[in-house]
């Protein structure tokens, strides 16, 4: 545990060194977190074939509607 609170304050010190670097790293993350959840979102989860289908054709797939 205490190597774990080692590294978090070296990454936290680091970041403070570059704050356009941090503030990059968070958008992006921020960024990546609302498209997954605005995609997740928008899927109907009662048709996981949806999901399937959504980057090939369903002959490619293992799923069969």
């Amino acid at each position: 545990m205490s190597t774990l609170l080692h590294e978090i304050n070296y990454a936290v010190r680091k970041l403070q060194n570059a704050p356009a670097f941090a503030a990059l790293a968070v958008l992006t993350l921020a960024m990546g977190i609302g498209a997954n959840t605005a995609m997740f979102t928008v899927i109907e989860f009662r048709a996981p074939l949806r999901c399937a289908r959504a980057f090939g054709r369903a002959e490619e797939t293992q799923f069969r509607a």
